[in-house]
């Protein structure tokens, strides 16, 4: 960083931004593109798993997409849930609903654990990312992929 984002950044208070996707998060706030946030409302409200997309990829790619709004346009968690999980084919979709996970992130821990679970019954391909996201016991977690 140079200039005016460099001295931002050396002003800010030490241990105030716990993670790296807070910090990238408030330096676009800052320093981005000004967009317009009924755009990317709707962006958000529109996005869907592609079909030729991981369920760890898509879970990296709707969390930016979360993460990037400022906090006062930011959908609440129940309703990035909900988002969450018709963002998916129907019937991975309503499996995931069924399971009713009490937070965004549990949900999304179930939407890894169902695709994992998918691929051990030979019905989905296994990925390079289902085998990264594999810890010492075999078992798909969403910590161990990020």
């Amino acid at each position: 960083m140079d200039g005016k984002a460099r001295k931002w950044f050396k002003g800010l208070p030490n241990n105030t931004i716990p993670s790296w996707e807070e910090m990238e998060c408030l330096f676009i706030q800052k320093w981005g593109e000004k967009r317009n946030h009924g755009y990317s409302l709707t962006k958000f409200n529109a996005i869907k798993k592609k079909s030729d997309e991981t369920v760890v990829e898509f879970v990296k790619r709707f969390n930016k997409l979360y993460n990037s709004f400022p906090v006062e346009i930011k959908p609440l968690p129940a309703g990035a849930k909900i988002t969450f999980a018709g963002d998916f084919e129907s019937n991975f979709g309503f499996t995931l609903r069924e399971i009713r996970s009490p937070t965004l992130d549990q949900i999304q821990t179930n939407a890894l654990e169902i695709e994992a679970n998918l691929v051990a019954a030979g019905k989905a391909p296994e990925t390079a990312y289902l085998r990264q996201g594999k810890g010492k016991d075999g078992i798909l977690s969403k910590s161990s992929i990020g």
